[in-house]
């Protein structure tokens, strides 16, 4: 049985994905699509929920057809609307994405996505949630950058454990230096951080080992790091502690590689939740991801799973 009195504040951004309807290389040769309910934190909202966890979505979308789809969608799947807001000056922010087996090609359209404003999360729901998650591409612009970064604080000081997924793009955050700067700080108050190994390259470049990436990390001060390196598993870094290493969970055909990472990410968090230790964490995450990984779109909504 969850315990439903923990909670994960997911803040950051919720979006359309376009996701094509055949495997393509890259958007060009990309024909037709289908809509689903994305953006990172929005999908770890969604697949906790699914888990039979509790979570809440900070987040906003354009008052238009786009936003209430989303908005239905959450709906549909009993998650928190509280706390997304609806602005009127701009569009819902959207994402054209290719249907591949490898870290998919997109094409960003943003928009609502980077109007968090600090009134939409008071500081006495932070104080009561045990996880606060967001993501680069939340902190990538103003004003989110700066709501979430006051909103980590007050989360840290609550004794909140902080999550971030350092899903880096030059796309979306072309500005490597204020990027990292604004990782640092968010990483300065022991967060536990998920990041693949294209994060990793584009971030600090082919050159970096995972050995260097932890100890930069650690540097910044995480005190966890989870790196994800698709088929070869993932290799987790406590600080103070031996690494732990698990392979990837085989996949015969993979159907739909977008939001893999969130899956995983949401597998542990859910494990988390559960005082699982790291080790099952870890194989709660690899089989949530890999569940993910043959279903085109978002989790399957009828997950029995337990950690």
């Amino acid at each position: 049985m969850k315990d439903n009195n923990k909670q994960v504040i997911c803040m950051g951004e919720i979006l359309i994905d376009f996701i094509g309807l055949h495997s393509s290389p890259d958007i060009a040769h990309t024909a037709e699509f289908k809509r689903f309910l994305g953006g990172s934190p929005a999908n770890v909202a969604m697949n906790l929920t699914k888990l039979g966890c509790k979570a809440t979505l900070v987040a906003t979308i354009g008052d238009d057809g786009l936003g209430d789809f989303l908005l239905q969608e959450m709906q549909s799947l009993g998650m928190n609307q509280d706390h997304v807001r609806k602005v009127t000056d701009v569009p819902t922010s959207t994402i054209l994405v290719s249907k591949t087996s490898e870290t998919p090609d997109f094409i960003a359209y943003r928009e609502a996505d980077c109007k968090i404003i600090n009134s939409q999360l008071p500081d006495d729901v932070i104080k009561s949630a045990a996880v606060f998650h967001t993501t680069c591409f939340a902190l990538s612009r103003n004003p989110a950058r700066d709501t979430i970064l006051e909103k980590v604080k007050v989360a840290a000081t609550a004794g909140c454990l902080i999550s971030i997924d350092l899903n880096y793009s030059a796309r979306i955050w072309p500005d490597k230096n204020q990027a990292i700067k604004t990782i640092k700080k968010y990483c300065s108050y022991g967060a536990m951080i998920k990041i693949s190994m294209d994060d990793m390259q584009r971030l600090y470049g082919d050159a970096m080992t995972s050995s260097e990436l932890f100890e930069t990390l650690h540097g910044y001060g995480a005190n966890l790091i989870c790196l994800t390196r698709g088929g070869n598993g993932v290799i987790v870094s406590r600080r103070d502690h031996a690494l732990l290493e698990m392979p990837a969970i085989p996949i015969t055909s993979v159907e739909d590689a977008t939001g893999a990472g969130d899956a995983f990410w949401s597998g542990f968090l859910c494990a988390m939740l559960e005082n699982r230790s790291l080790d099952q964490c870890v194989e709660f995450a690899l089989k949530v991801a890999s569940i993910k990984l043959t279903t085109i779109g978002g989790l399957p909504a009828n997950l029995s799973l337990q950690p």
